[in-house]
């Protein structure tokens, strides 16, 4: 048999992982003196990728963790995307993490939700058209005054948006979620998107939005450390997005270098005759 190649084990590229296939080799302790971020392990938990720019910040210690003691040690808590929101808010709820979750923010520590995670911030979370299982709703966190409802179309669109103010800081992310979230008593919105918004703010700290990529923008960083108490933490900044770029160009490089690519593109011209 012909073989186009052998690709040699490489351990030096930094290409972003696919969902939640590695969390079990993700750090699950706070580490003492440092300035700790806790992402809720959910069950279900998508969207790696939200916290992969802060993660390769020295300064900043990411860890994943589904044990309320372990929670309790942060000074940032994240509620992540879900492919399940309601089983994964059952799970919280059924670890006692959200007691932690709630007092946490009731004493000022900064708690934000990412898509799934915002909807389980909120009142309630619906899912009239069994989109998600059996359980049609369940009460949420009650952290944010909004109610979700799940929806059968998915909403997936690449984003430019201000953050926290029409004319606040230009940033970029994208939607990807099934559902609608409506606040009460008024909205109070997180970011413009044209002539639209997106998210829930109650506080600098405390706040939802369905936007993934959030987090790869400085602003938003910044104002949450600075929310956190920490607004002369020595943080190494860099260009994520330039970084994840040339962790592609190495991998193609890599791939080049030992596959014969021509053969492939020969095969491809061939088949399409």
């Amino acid at each position: 048999m012909p073989v186009i190649g052998v690709l040699p084990y490489f351990k030096d590229i930094h290409i972003e992982e696919e969902d939640s296939v590695a969390l079990a080799q993700r750090v699950v302790f706070p580490r003492p003196g440092a300035f700790n971020i806790a992402v809720l392990a959910l069950p279900h938990l998508s969207n790696f990728t939200d916290f992969s720019w802060i993660e390769r910040m020295g300064s900043l210690h990411v860890y994943y963790t589904d044990d309320p003691a372990q929670l309790a040690g942060a000074q940032l808590i994240i509620l992540p995307g879900s492919k399940n929101t309601i089983d994964d808010l059952l799970y919280i709820r059924g670890r006692s993490l959200d007691r932690v979750v709630v007092d946490a923010a009731r004493a000022g520590i900064p708690v934000v939700g990412i898509c799934g995670g915002y909807q389980m911030m909120g009142l309630t979370v619906a899912d009239p058209y069994g989109v998600e299982g059996a359980v049609r709703t369940v009460d949420g966190l009650g952290i944010l005054p909004v109610h979700t409802v799940l929806e059968k179309e998915k909403t997936t669109v690449v984003r430019r948006f201000r953050f926290g103010a029409t004319d606040g800081p230009a940033c970029a992310g994208y939607e990807i979620h099934m559902g609608r979230t409506e606040a009460v008593g008024g909205e109070r919105p997180l970011n413009y998107v044209g002539e639209g918004f997106d998210g829930y703010r109650a506080g600098a700290g405390c706040w939802g939005t369905y936007m993934h990529g959030i987090l790869d923008n400085r602003a938003v960083v910044e104002e949450l450390l600075a929310a956190a108490g920490a607004p002369g933490l020595e943080i190494k900044w860099f260009d994520y997005k330039k970084f994840r770029e040339e962790q592609y160009d190495r991998l193609a490089d890599h791939i080049r270098s030992h596959v014969n690519m021509e053969g492939i593109y020969r095969n491809l011209r061939l088949q399409k005759r």
